[in-house]
């Protein structure tokens, strides 16, 4: 670059706005191995023109003609236009660049991560170039792993770099993902002459009139997943379904709330919501299980019932609202919401969160 002088220096040289994007030369080895090309090149290109002043900031110009025109013949297209820093919606020219390059036939290989994709919450930040392959770098990116990032992702490889452990030990995760060894050790080996009582038991409470097939549906995933014993609590006229479908299920039918607290006294966790609906059944057992004391997963119409409830947040619980149920609840100024923005505002855990000790996972 130019240094400052008496007078004002100029530099003048050729650059590609894409920055690492260039035309390389890509050749296979061995006889029939065809000679391939790569475009990494992107569309604009000008020529950057710089003043440098004795007493002022730097002033970058750029003179000459724009070139819109794609590449053509292309076999590969890699992506670096745009990395983990950006923030706020893409200017429309770069979102119409992203939609042009979607539309070539060709694989697409992101490095560090697709260009418009948010790297810490996974959301498209206009348009997204959809990837075959990410190859990312040093450390894995929060929005790769969640919200629309696998999506737009592709194939993902890590590679690190040979980057010092140690360093990582001074950067602090807010996240991680999880490895076969976390799973030993929350599914330890069971003991040879271990039964059901050895293995907890998990209640689920759901299915009003109409709905029994999600609370159904919910007491077999517990029951394939390993829990000793499962029991439904439901209505009625659901019990006979529960049977048919998962013999190993202790469905009880229950019409009035109070009848189901002795069964939720044996419960190691409770898991409310399917198809509970909104109407005072589902209230009722909604309190009781809140007043139990014992670990929750709140689901579905329990969310819904507890959106404007102070105790959110404050349980050993998980709650597994869906997009829909969750875009719904952010901009209502409830509980609910506001500690769904806690929970899901860049993953991290602020100083109010801290204070707070929520103990409930989203």
């Amino acid at each position: 670059m130019a240094s400052p002088q008496a007078t004002c220096s100029r530099a003048t040289w050729s650059r590609d706005l894409s920055r690492e994007r260039v035309v390389r030369q890509l050749e296979a080895d061995g006889r029939h191995a065809p000679r391939r090309r790569a475009a990494l090149r992107a569309p604009h290109r000008r020529e950057l023109q710089l003043e440098v002043h004795p007493r002022g900031r730097p002033v970058v110009r750029y003179v000459g003609e724009r070139d819109d025109r794609l590449p053509e013949e292309v076999d590969l297209l890699v992506d670096s236009l745009l990395g983990t820093g950006l923030s706020g919606v893409l200017r429309d020219e770069m979102a119409a660049l992203l939609t042009a390059l979607n539309a070539l036939p060709v694989p697409r290989l992101a490095l560090d991560i697709p260009s418009g994709l948010g790297a810490d919450t996974g959301m498209a930040l206009g348009a997204v170039l959809a990837a075959d392959l990410t190859c990312t770098f040093i450390g894995l990116k929060r929005g790769l792993l969640t919200g629309e990032g696998p999506v737009h992702s592709g194939e993902l490889c890590f590679f690190d770099l040979q980057v010092d452990r140690d360093v990582y030990s001074q950067v602090p995760a807010d996240c991680r993902v999880p490895v076969p060894a976390d799973l030993h050790a929350l599914l330890p080996p069971r003991r040879v002459d271990g039964h059901k009582g050895n293995y907890g038991h998990v209640v689920v409470i759901g299915g009003d009139h109409g709905f029994a097939g999600a609370p159904v549906m919910s007491a077999q995933a517990a029951a394939r997943c390993g829990a000793g014993k499962v029991s439904l609590i439901t209505r009625c006229d659901h019990v006979a379904v529960a049977l048919s479908r998962q013999p190993e299920i202790m469905a009880r039918g229950v019409e009035n709330a109070s009848d189901a607290a002795p069964l939720l006294e044996a419960a190691s966790v409770i898991a409310i919501g399917p198809g509970l609906g909104r109407d005072d059944w589902g209230r009722a057992l909604l309190a009781l299980a809140l007043e139990s004391g014992k670990p929750l997963v709140i689901d579905a119409d329990a969310l819904t019932l507890m959106a404007d409830d102070d105790r959110i947040g404050q349980g050993n619980w998980v709650l597994t609202p869906h997009p829909g149920e969750a875009a719904q609840w952010m901009c209502r100024g409830t509980p609910l919401s506001l500690h769904l923005a806690d929970t899901a505002s860049k993953g991290r855990t602020d100083e109010k969160t801290q204070a707070r000790s929520y103990p409930t996972r989203l």
